[in-house]
Formats: structure tokens, C-alpha cells, sequence
């Protein structure tokens, strides 16, 4: 193609631009193809300035609005497609950057014989007006159904009918037209991109890797020197089931230590889901990588824990066996891996996946998968002595006893088993590729029912912001503020050193509008972050909060709740306790109808570009959430909405930043502060009519080309010009505090008393967690699975009390049941919070409680769910469901049917499980993000399933150890279990003692220490709740 390039070049005399030239034959070398047409992209984009930057989120700031746009462009021009389609490329940039990049698009189109198709939305009900030319007829507003039917009757659209009608004739089209692959590359280079990133991925996460790895060494150690005076012990069934117990350990904690990357993978999928279904890649090639990356992962773990526990708790010396051993657990781990990923990619959402994991896991752990590695111990020769009185190897004995498989031929056939198994859980998940296709639903109402009008949508928002009453929606009073900055700086490092604001400085003041302007990345936003001064005092975070809003540009709400509910929670916390309740009421109803909202008083908020609103009407909720508090100042960082004149209107300060306006929401603002590239000021005035002021400044239009043609810098000319002293003048001024003014103060630090914070944060949790059926459903769904499962599985196992077999069989089910309803109970609540902290952290910052009341809500509400009565919030909902699974499991299983026996297995169950849950907040508390959290909670229900006092008993555990079973809550719950149903039964065993006697000697538990096991268990729940409170109150893992 090139060559027939050049060819066309030399007969028609064409010299082509240079540089174009250059990227051109550079691209055709297929080392340099990628890199060079990768810097072109970021160069004509833009992004180049940004190219290190991570892209962030809404913990971590990265780069800006506008170039997120941009690198959504960007993926599609440095692939091999050679038609584009683009829905609003423009949204969030402004006219020069949009001018850059379409006039950059055009050449490349040119230049590479594409396609390209643009959609731009030049035209809507209010800004139609100045298009109208025929002023000899009356100004009506034209519909997009009446412009589509005249375009079909013009010539234009006549002619491309008839093209169109007419078939495509395929011989006149080149061989090379259309490709004959579905993706861009062969499948080794798909391969290898995707290899790439996953590791540019866990480069960017060894932190986390470095953490999990240490964690896992410790828990080993620690199961090392619990384990380790048993290594001469090898003659009796109690050696034996004391060496099953360690067994079993090691290969829990492995799995449990793999349990990250469900939430990883979770993560992942939506830009899976976006790059498959665009062929990026196949979905193999998403998932081989991480396959095979976890191989290394796995060794890792395995090489971790058998370094420390393998010769120092005294398992099978024997080189043979160690080296079975370490193969199983390999496998054992990359099944595991594999196992949380497949559960991941199944079912994409964070509290489903960790159900269905928590199921997989018991499943696991009741059937084979545990059985493997001990049989290759117990057939070793440290278990080749025979009993007395027997004629059996003790190992065999012991394989015996607990129904296990004696066959030498079961260690390999297990470790085929975990490999076959490993592979069908990665091909499981390469070939999920369904996706959930999601529909915003108010938005297509709306667009459906304009179009029925002949009315654009954005028509009618448009007409609805006109010719607004003043001061309409806004009954409450409030104090006027004016506001200045003076030379501002702001620095940032990512990986060097960037200033993106040098020395700022302007004022803004009461009725006036003003709009802060300037190329992506010119810090806009961060500008807004900075130091400032209020009506001349000193400017004071803490009081300047009470009297401001702030509408930042990601629109961040819970979304479980409705509009009207979200404004009325913003009113309840931070209106003064002095506006009476009707009034409050009247006033969130007044804003709602400012912002136009009134319509979907009712509707739930929902996720972002998920369900319910769009993301036009979730922008309006964002303003009316800060309207509803009465604020004097307002910022608004990047509005949507045709509102902002209201709000001027009513003599507030506004303060907007924009990025391409049309001219008649330009022409509304009544001052500018213009930013070049690097945060510097080019023009801070009034705008005048028609922008006159700002022409007469700027007598030539000022791109960064301009300046660099003229060899002028114009932050500079600004900074010699009168306009600049003037606003100097102006700034000393408003510095000055007026005469008899007072400084910002109030009484209390919150506008609420505590009460009032704690019991409206109740009531905005208990709608939460009551509409948050995926958390509620599952939990209910797990519970039950759970219960029925467990009782299948142990079916009348609690009878059975003539045998130590029988007993360690009931406790296992009391161990099985407790450890998971526990565990997975806590790992969900986790889920909660962690989506519910984001919102935390912005409504702390404006105020609007402390962290004690939202923590004691949350603890609160977490066991409160509305089952039987309408008001009943009280209802313990962790009761209900433990009750539900003790009911079903507890004659199952068998257990001694008494009252009194039945209300301390509900009463132990529903502690350790609350107290559980109370760790699992404090956990996502003191966590950054899920990750992180999952790992730290791994390490913790490995510790503590180690010291339950089953695996292992407590009177075996080494001295200096027995304190972490005293502080765990789950070896009290198992403690109470175990006592209360078999503490007291006088029941003969076999081998001549009763019940109660074995449960003392072998366990340690007593019956007439239950009151002690009752408040350990009480004092577990109260002790987590402060933790939680206190990791909210001091740490802050927001980024921004």
C-alpha cells in the first residue's frame, strides 16, 4: 500500500508534510509500527504531556475529565480499523482541543483512506434561535423528527437513498478493502499485549503481592511452632488426627491466601467486556495470561509455607514424599486461583461472587479436595508402626478412622484431578463471554417521549431552564460571600514533577457568575481545592464547609436511595436545627423543582451509566444536594445543566468550570478566568455583552500555536497589562474585611446535634441495606444453601455419641457451620461498605456528621432489616438469618432437641457471627480498597481456623500460643458450641469415658465456664465497633 502510495505522490507531483511523510514509512517497520503510531495518536491527542499518568478513579485522582475523553478516542484511532464511529467526542473538552483533534482525525483519514463518522450535538430547543435566517416568518422550533424527513426529501438525501439502493459491485473494489481477520493482530502479538499488561499490572500492585506474601510466611510460621511439638509423636490415632489437622491447615490457608483475586477479577471485567466485544482480543487472551502469571504466584505461596512447616512440624522425612507433597500443593493453589477467578468472571458482581465462593470453598472442604495430600502422608514410614494389638499400620489406622482413601495410587490421581480441575475452571472463564446488557432506562422514556413531541431531549431541558422566576425553589435565607485567591501554586508528581497552577489569583463575588476556563489539564479542577479567603478573614476549612457547596465533576451518590430522599438527608444534616421540619420539607421541594427534578421525586438514583438516572439528571442531583444546605458559595466543576443562571439570580456566588459552552450559555456568565496549558492566567475580567470585553482584550483568537508563532507568551502580556492591576486593586479590596463585619463562626462544629446525625443516618442506612437486594438476597440465599447443604452432608451426626469417631463428626458440622455462615458474613458486609465509603468521605467533608454517628448506623443497620412490621427497624436481620440456618441444620444434623440447648446454639451462632461482621467493617475501614481488605481477612480467618480449637486442641497448642485462641472470636463461638451440646452428656464412649469427660480432656472446654465463653463473645462485638469508628474518623484513602 505504500509503495502505491508513493507511486500516486510522483505522477500527480504531490510533496507530502514531513512529519506525515516520516510516520508513515516509520509505521511500515513492523519493530517500530506500534510505538510510532501509539506517540502519533498521543501527540495529535494531546495526551502526550500525560502519557505516564495512571488513569485513576474516584479514590485516585489521575488524569482530568477531558483527557479521559480523549483516551477513549485514542483506543480506537491506534488500532487497524478503518471506520470509526463517534457518539460526542467533544463532551468535557474544550473548542481547541476538539478543533486539534478533528482536524487531526481529518488528515489521518485523508492520508489512510478511512472512514469516519462524527456525531455532534450543535443544536437544541434554546440555542436553535440564532440559526433561524427567514425573519420574515415567526422563529418556531423545528423538531429532529421534522429535520430528518426534509433531509430525505432534499437532493442530498435523494441521492444517497439511490446510492444506497443500488447493489455494491464488489470486483471494483481493491483485494485489501475489507480484512479477512477478525482482530488487528495474528494471536501471538494478542497474546503478547495481554501478557504485557497483566504484568504492568501486578508491577503496579506488588505492594499488595509483597504484602500477602509476607502475611502468608507469618501464618506459617506461626502453624510451624503451634505444630511443632508434635514432630515425635507418631504412635497413637490421636498423633494421627493431630497431623490430619495440620494437613488440613496448610491446605486451607493456601486457598484462602488465593481468595484476592476474586475481587481483581471482578474489577477487570467491564474493560474486558468494553475491548471484547470491540476485538481488542478473543477471550482467551484475556485469560491465558493470568493463568499462567499465577503459575509463579502459586510456587511462590506453595515455597512459602513448606519452607517453615514441612521438616519443623516432622511430616514423612522422605524425599519422595516431600516432593508429592509440594506437587499437590502447587496444584492445590493453582486450582484455587483458578477457582476465584472462574468465580469472578461467572457471576461479575462482588457479593454474588463471594457467596458462590464461600459455597465452592465447603464444598471443597467436605469432599475430596482435603483427602489428597493426607494420603500421601499416612502411607510414609513414619506411620509404619503397628498398634498394639492390631496387625495394621498406625497410618492406615488413621486413614480408617476418618473414612478416608487408603490406596497408594490416590496421591497421583489427586494431583491429576487438581490440574484437570484448574484447567476447566480457565476455560470456564474464557468462554463467559455474555455480557449484561444495561439500559438507562429514564433516559430512553425520555428520549422515546420527546421524540413522540418532536422534541429533542435536550430541548426540553433546555426550555425548562428559561425565563425561571428569581429566586424560585430557594425560601431560606442566606448571607452573602464574597471570596479571593492570590497566588496559588499547585504541584503534583507523577513520576515527575508537574506545576499546575502558577500563581493564580481573582475574586469572585455575590450575584455574580463566573466561569473558569481553560484546555484539559490546565488544573481547573484542582484550582478549586485550593487556599482562599472569605469576605477578607482568613479562610478556615472547618466553618468555610457549613456555608459552601461543592459540585464536584464526578456525580457521587448512594444508590439505593430515591431523589427526594438523598436531598432530604442532605437538608436533615446540614439545614440548622432552627428550620422547622415542614419547612425543610417545603424547601428540598422548591429545589427540586429548580433543577427540574420534580418529575422523578420517587425514582432511585442508582449506578452510573447502570440503571435509573441518566447522567444529565444525576448532574442535577448533584447541585440540588448542595442547594438543599443553603450554601452562599457554590462551585461547579464542569456543569451540564442549564440551572446555573437560577442560582446567580438569587445572589449567591457561583463558580463554574467549562469546557466548550455553546454561545448562548457563554453569554450567561458575567466573568471569565481564562487558563493556558500549566495553569497560568491569560484573562481574568468581565465578559460583557456579546463577549465584548474579552474581544477587545483578545484581538486575535490565542492558541498555543498562536503563541508559538508569534513568539509571545501571553500569560505574561496579562501579567503586564492594566487589567491584571485592577484585579490586584480588586483583590485588596475584598481582603479587607468590611467595616462591623464579623468572621465566619458557629457554635457547633456540625449543624445537628449528635442525636439527630445518629438517627438520621440510621434512617438513610436502613433504606439502604432494605433495597439493596443483591447483598440481602444472597446473604438469605447463602444461609440457606448453607444450612441444607450442611445438613444433607452430616445427616444425624449428632446422635451418633458412643465413638470419638461420632463426636469429631458432630463437631466438625458444629466447626463447618459457624466458620462460613461467620466468614461469608463478613466478607459481604465488607462489599457494603467499602461501595458506601466513597460517598462517606464527600459528605464528611461537607460536614455533615462525624464518623461515630454513620459507624454506629452502619453497625446498627447491618443487623436491622424490616422483615415482619413496616416500622420495625429493630429487627435484628444477622438474628433472623441465624436462626433460619440453625433451624434447618440443628435437627438435621441430629442434636439434642431442648429448649435449653437449642437457645445457646442460636445465642453463640449469632454472636460470633455479629462479631464477625463487626471485623469485617473494621477491616474495609483500616483497607485502602477490596484487595487489600480480602487479603488481610484471609490471613485473619486462617489464623483464627487455626486456634478454633478443632484443627488443633488448645491443650496442644504451645504455651506461648493459647493467647490468640483467648482473642479470637470464632474459637469462643466454637467453645460455647462445643460445651453446650456435649459438656454435660454422661453418655459412655467406647473407650470407658463419658461424653462431658472427653470434651474436658481432649478439647479443654467446661461446662461451668460458659458465662465466661457468653461475655468473651459480647465483648468480641463491642470491642470491633470503636475500631471501626476510629478508622473512619483518622484514615482517608481518597486520593484527590
Amino acid at each position: 500500500m505504500l509503495v502505491e502510495l508513493l507511486r500516486r505522490e510522483k505522477e500527480l507531483n504531490i510533496k507530502p508534510d514531513p512529519f506525515i511523510d516520516a510516520l508513515m514509512k516509520l509505521s511500515v517497520l513492523k519493530e517500530n509500527k506500534e510505538d510510532i503510531v501509539t506517540d502519533y495518536v498521543l501527540k495529535i491527542l494531546g495526551l502526550d504531556v500525560c502519557a505516564d499518568t495512571i488513569v485513576g478513579n474516584e479514590m485516585i485522582r489521575g488524569i482530568s475529565g477531558g483527557q479521559k475523553r480523549r483516551v477513549t478516542t485514542g483506543e480506537m484511532l491506534v488500532g487497524p480499523s478503518n471506520a470509526f464511529f463517534m457518539d460526542n467526542i467533544s463532551n468535557d473538552l474544550d473548542n481547541s482541543t476538539t478543533f486539534q483533534i478533528i482536524n487531526s482525525i481529518r488528515q489521518s483519514i485523508h492520508i489512510f483512506n478511512k472512514s469516519a463518522l462524527i456525531f455532534f450535538q450543535v443544536s437544541n430547543m434554546k440555542d436553535q434561535r440564532q440559526y433561524w435566517v427567514n425573519e420574515e416568518q415567526p422563529y418556531h422550533y423545528v423538531s429532529v423528527n421534522k429535520f430528518a424527513e426534509a433531509f430525505k426529501s432534499f437532493r442530498v438525501g435523494r441521492s444517497i437513498q439511490r446510492e444506497l439502493a443500488t447493489p455494491f459491485n464488489r470486483s471494483k473494489s481493491h483485494p485489501a478493502a475489507l480484512t479477512r481477520s477478525k482482530y488487528g493482530a495474528n494471536m501471538k502479538e494478542l497474546m503478547k499485549a495481554c501478557f504485557s499488561r497483566e504484568v504492568i499490572l501486578m508491577k503496579r500492585s506488588v505492594s499488595m503481592y509483597l504484602f500477602r506474601a509476607i502475611q502468608l510466611e507469618i501464618i506459617a510460621i506461626i502453624a510451624a511452632t503451634v505444630f511443632a511439638q508434635a514432630k515425635k509423636h507418631h504412635d497413637t490415632l490421636e498423633d494421627g488426627i493431630f497431623y490430619l489437622g495440620a494437613l488440613y491447615f496448610g491446605l486451607s490457608s493456601i486457598m484462602f491466601a488465593a481468595q484476592f483475586e476474586l475481587p481483581q477479577t471482578i474489577d477487570k471485567l467491564p474493560v474486558f467486556y468494553k475491548q471484547r466485544d470491540l476485538l481488542f482480543y478473543p477471550s482467551w487472551a484475556f485469560s491465558l495470561p493470568v493463568a499462567i502469571l499465577g503459575i509463579p504466584l502459586s510456587l511462590i505461596d506453595v515455597v512459602l509455607w513448606d519452607a517453615p512447616t514441612y521438616f519443623l512440624i516432622g511430616f514423612d522425612p522422605s524425599g519422595i514424599r516431600w516432593l508429592r507433597h509440594f506437587l499437590l500443593l502447587t496444584a492445590h493453589a493453582q486450582m484455587s486461583y483458578a477457582l476465584f477467578r472462574c468465580m469472578g468472571a461467572l457471576s461479575r458482581d462482588h457479593v454474588i461472587a463471594n457467596t458462590a465462593g464461600s459455597l465452592a470453598i465447603i464444598c471443597l472442604l467436605v469432599f475430596s479436595g482435603f483427602t489428597i495430600s493426607r494420603t500421601n502422608e499416612f502411607l510414609g514410614r513414619s506411620w509404619k508402626n503397628v498398634r498394639n494389638g492390631t496387625k495394621e499400620a498406625l497410618g492406615m489406622s488413621v486413614l480408617k478412622a476418618r473414612g478416608l482413601f487408603t490406596s497408594p495410587q490416590w496421591p497421583w490421581i489427586g494431583l491429576f484431578a487438581l490440574i484437570e480441575y484448574g484447567k476447566v475452571q480457565g476455560v470456564s472463564q474464557s468462554k463467559n463471554t455474555s455480557e449484561e446488557k444495561h439500559t438507562n432506562r429514564i433516559s430512553e422514556t425520555e428520549v422515546s417521549k420527546a421524540q413522540e413531541s418532536g422534541t429533542s431531549s435536550s430541548g426540553i431541558r433546555e426550555a425548562n431552564a428559561v425565563d425561571r422566576h428569581e429566586g424560585r425553589g430557594m425560601p431560606l435565607p442566606f448571607a452573602p460571600i464574597s471570596l479571593t485567591f492570590e497566588d496559588i501554586r499547585y504541584s503534583v508528581t507523577m513520576p515527575k514533577s508537574i506545576e499546575l497552577r502558577k500563581g493564580v489569583s481573582g475574586a469572585f463575588r455575590p450575584g455574580v457568575l463566573t466561569a473558569l476556563m481553560g484546555i484539559s489539564g490546565a488544573g481547573k479542577t484542582t484550582l478549586l481545592d485550593g487556599n482562599i479567603t472569605t469576605s477578607g478573614y482568613p479562610n478556615r476549612q472547618e466553618t468555610f464547609a457549613r456555608v459552601s457547596g461543592y459540585c464536584e465533576q464526578n456525580d457521587i451518590h448512594s444508590p439505593l436511595v430515591t431523589v427526594y430522599e438523598s436531598l432530604l438527608y442532605s437538608a436533615w444534616l446540614r439545614l440548622p436545627p432552627t428550620v422547622h421540619a415542614k419547612t425543610t420539607e417545603v424547601h428540598v421541594e422548591g429545589v427540586m423543582e429548580l433543577v427540574e427534578l420534580t418529575t422523578l421525586r420517587d425514582a432511585l438514583i442508582g449506578f452510573p451509566n447502570v440503571t435509573e438516572l441518566s447522567t444529565d439528571h444525576r448532574k442535577r442531583l448533584t447541585i440540588a444536594v448542595e442547594l438543599v444546605a443553603k450554601p452562599s458559595i457554590i462551585f461547579m466543576d464542569e456543569p451540564t445543566t442549564g440551572t446555573v443562571r437560577n442560582m446567580v439570580d438569587t445572589g449567591r456566588t457561583v463558580v463554574c468550570t467549562i469546557h466548550q459552552p455553546s454561545n448562548d450559555i457563554f453569554e450567561s456568565f458575567d466573568e471569565l478566568i481564562l487558563l493556558t496549558q500549566g495553569g497560568e492566567e491569560i484573562y481574568v475580567g468581565l465578559l460583557g455583552p456579546g463577549s465584548c470585553h474579552l474581544i477587545n482584550y483578545f484581538q486575535e483568537q490565542t492558541t498555543r500555536e498562536k503563541e508559538e508563532a508569534l513568539g509571545v507568551k501571553f500569560a505574561d502580556v496579562y501579567r503586564a497589562s492594566d487589567l491584571f492591576r485592577r484585579n490586584k486593586a480588586l483583590i485588596r479590596e475584598l481582603s479587607t474585611p468590611p467595616p462591623d463585619s464579623q468572621k465566619l463562626h458557629f457554635p457547633s462544629k456540625y449543624s445537628r446535634s449528635f442525636f439527630t446525625q445518629c438517627i438520621v443516618c440510621l434512617w438513610k442506612q436502613h433504606k439502604l441495606y432494605w433495597r439493596n437486594t443483591p447483598y440481602n438476597a444472597v446473604r438469605l440465599l447463602f444461609g440457606i444453601s448453607q444450612s441444607i447443604l450442611c445438613g444433607i452432608l452430616f445427616w444425624g451426626l449428632g446422635t451418633k455419641r458412643t465413638t470419638e469417631q461420632g463426636i469429631f463428626s458432630g463437631l466438625g458440622a458444629l466447626y463447618t457451620t459457624l466458620l462460613f455462615l461467620g466468614f461469608n458474613s463478613a466478607t459481604a458486609v465488607q462489599l457494603v461498605i467499602v461501595a458506601e465509603r466513597t460517598i462517606y468521605y464527600k459528605e464528611r467533608a461537607a460536614r455533615m456528621y462525624s464518623a461515630l454517628p454513620y459507624a454506629m448506623a452502619q453497625e446498627f443497620t447491618i443487623q436491622t432489616l424490616n422483615f415482619f412490621f413496616p416500622v420495625a427497624i429493630e429487627i435484628p436481620y444477622t438474628f433472623a438469618t441465624v436462626f433460619m440456618n440453625s433451624v434447618i441444620v440443628y435437627p438435621m444434623i441430629g442434636y439434642e432437641w431442648t429448649s435449653t440447648k437449642f437457645f445457646h446454639y442460636l445465642f453463640y451462632q449469632f454472636f460470633t457471627v455479629l462479631s464477625l461482621i463487626y471485623y469485617g467493617m473494621m477491616v474495609i475501614g483500616i483497607s485502602p480498597n477490596l484487595q487489600v481488605s480480602f487479603v488481610i481477612s484471609g490471613a485473619l480467618y486462617t489464623t483464627w481456623n487455626l486456634f478454633t480449637g478443632f484443627v488443633i486442641p488448645q491443650k496442644r497448642i504451645a504455651i506461648w500460643w493459647r493467647w490468640f485462641a483467648w482473642i479470637s472470636p470464632v474459637s469462643w463461638g466454637f467453645n460455647g458450641l462445643a460445651t453446650s451440646l456435649y459438656g454435660d452428656v454422661k453418655n459412655k464412649l467406647d473407650s470407658g469415658e463419658t461424653v462431658a469427660e472427653f470434651i474436658k480432656d481432649y478439647f479443654g472446654f467446661r461446662h461451668d465456664l460458659l458465662w465466661v465463653v457468653c461475655l468473651a463473645l459480647i465483648g468480641s462485638c463491642v470491642f470491633f465497633v470503636p475500631l471501626f469508628v476510629a478508622s473512619l474518623k483518622i484514615l482517608n484513602f481518597q486520593k484527590r
